[in-house]
């Protein structure tokens, strides 16, 4: 339901305001004076708040505060939370550093495993949820405990009057008397009047969306942990915010459990367990618990997150496709959300989930993005395919370089010294296969014994090759009179503004006369792009780089022995 109006200091606007925020950064350090000189004369007055409603992962009313007030929201933060930090149970997860959703979920998990002997015996999960707690939180209790907590430190390392004066306006303000209101009252609607600030009672609720909120929050309820853990007796319990877990072999006593916490959060703190939140379910069916479904030796990712996901994937879609694409803006935009989620979902059993996800992607899209071998990271795409670096692979400590999953659209690549380890006695040719060169790209290439002076192929120093034939050439070197025992390339490449096509180089090939040994030092195989580093002599010690799972052609000798085989998607082994 919506609020029937904006209270007194609310007006509507269609955008948040980042004036205030982009003005104090441009005169930071005589801004922070100026609030410093507030606080000591005891002048600080909490500023306006922006007012709005978000619809992902749930329906919420946020009110965001003031840039300047979220500066003393810090520094009240980093005063209280490493006093009360001690003393919070390890298994409360929210806004602590180390815990968080994925902790919930493992230590969830472990629970689970500990009490039925690793899924054998019988095991029952509680879940209780408070009704509106951040509406419900009475703000004089709140400030009773915290103000009860300081009085007790001996020798504290910050002023206590100034961390009384300020925990005083923090705790007792009441954003809905000052605030901006962002989009319209219609936001409202659907909206449990136990979630909103306009309704709650007088002297209770704190705004979600503030650090300080989420502080109180854990310490309004850090007593009452310890009653669960201390008094009740019950070890497997967590919490994250309001959603609480208690694991136990007995389902009587898990129902018994009820009441006590129901009357405790009443009596001592002035809140409702959720009538419609309670959840009594033996281990094996499976729990929902922090945006996860567990089961037996498994963890999914919950229907409403992948809802979500899924939604935002149309939004893209539907976005890209009538644009012709997401534009810079949108495609950042693009990699922080899906790079959340990927993120997210990586911790889970999740691999077929993230493989659908990246087969929804519209083309107009997945031209310009590209992904982990494991799907959980995107990034910006190569329009050349990294096997053009076969240079750079090739000292063993840059071999992951060599495997990334990671692309650029354009750019320069330089090799390592393609004769690490071997002299010749001429440098001949270089040969390339170039399978794609699509539109206004262009690719050139250059070389160097140094790493430093760069030539044409034609001896002009700073000069280039321009490389335009398709499917296999050489570059003659002779005209270079080069030999000894190093040899660099660098080839850059331009992209095209032509995206439904990529410049692709296959495969690269240093052909030089050795002082000793083979003749291919360097070799990548021109039709699968697998790329050897050979010994000295039959039998001899061999580095092979693959970019696919079965071992290409062996330029070297017929009989392979300690040789070592690095294949960028499986691992490390021998053949």
């Amino acid at each position: 339901m919506a609020p029937e109006h904006p209270p007194a200091g609310g007006k509507c606007e269609e955008k948040r305001p980042t004036a205030n925020a982009l003005a104090f950064e441009e005169r930071y350090e005589e801004n922070l004076f100026a609030l410093y000189e507030d606080i000591l004369r005891r002048e600080y007055k909490i500023g306006r708040s922006v007012c709005f409603i978000v619809d992902k992962p749930v329906k919420r009313e946020i009110f965001a505060a003031d840039f300047r007030d979220r500066i003393v929201h810090h520094l009240l933060f980093n005063w209280l939370n490493p006093v009360f930090e001690p003393h919070f149970i390890k298994d409360s997860y929210s806004c602590r550093k180390g815990k968080g959703t994925s902790a919930g979920v493992r230590e969830l998990g472990s629970f689970i495993r500990s009490c039925s002997e690793n899924h054998i015996k019988e095991c029952w999960v509680l879940k209780l949820d408070i009704e509106g707690y951040f509406m419900s939180i009475d703000r004089a209790i709140l400030h009773t405990k915290i103000e009860r907590k300081l009085r007790a430190l001996k020798n504290p390392p910050f002023d206590l009057d100034t961390a009384f004066y300020l925990l005083r306006l923090v705790a007792f303000n009441n954003p809905t008397t000052n605030f901006v209101m962002r989009g319209t009252r219609e936001d409202w609607r659907g909206l449990p009047k136990s979630k909103s600030l306009f309704f709650a009672a007088s002297g209770k609720g704190f705004p979600v969306g503030n650090l300080t909120s989420q502080l109180f929050s854990n310490i309004y309820l850090d007593d009452f942990d310890h009653f669960v853990r201390e008094e009740l007796g019950v070890r497997r319990y967590g919490r994250y915010v309001d959603d609480m877990v208690f694991i136990h072999s007995d389902k009587e006593a898990m129902k018994a459990l009820v009441p006590k916490i129901g009357g405790y959060l009443r009596d001592s703190l002035g809140l409702k367990l959720h009538p419609k939140k309670l959840y009594l379910q033996e281990a094996r069916k499976g729990v929902s618990f922090l945006g996860t479904f567990l089961k037996p030796w498994r963890t999914y990712i919950g229907r409403r997150t992948k809802r979500n996901l899924y939604a935002k994937l149309t939004e893209w879609n539907i976005l890209a496709k009538e644009s012709g694409g997401l534009g810079q803006e949108g495609i950042t935009s693009f990699f922080a959300s899906i790079n959340s989620y990927l993120g997210m979902l990586s911790h889970y059993d999740t691999f077929k989930l993230r493989s659908k996800v990246v087969a929804r992607i519209c083309g107009q899209i997945l031209r310009d993005v590209a992904f982990s071998s494991d799907l959980s990271k995107a990034s910006a795409k190569a329009l050349m395919a990294l096997i053009i670096f076969a240079g750079i692979g090739i000292a063993t400590s840059s071999l992951a370089s060599a495997q990334s999953a990671y692309f650029f659209s354009s750019g320069t690549a330089t090799s390592t010294n393609l004769l690490a380890g071997r002299s010749a006695v001429a440098i001949t040719s270089f040969y390339y296969n170039l399978s794609s060169l699509p539109g206004d790209s262009s690719v050139t290439i250059q070389f160097s014994q140094n790493g430093t002076s760069w030539y044409s192929s034609a001896g002009v120093l700073g000069g280039s090759d321009t490389l335009s034939t398709l499917s296999g050439a050489s570059v003659s070197l002779s005209a270079l009179s080069w030999s000894g025992a190093s040899f660099y390339y660098k080839i850059t490449m331009n992209a095209t503004s032509d995206y439904t096509q990529s410049p692709v180089m296959r495969s690269v090939r240093l052909d030089y006369t050795p002082a000793t040994g083979y003749g291919h030092m360097l070799a990548v195989d021109s039709t699968t792009g697998y790329m050897a580093v050979g010994g000295g002599g039959a039998g001899a010690s061999q580095l092979s780089v693959l970019g696919g799972a079965t071992f290409g052609s062996n330029y070297f000798t017929s009989t392979t022995t300690n040789g070592i085989l690095v294949e960028g998607n499986v691992g490390i082994g021998t053949t």
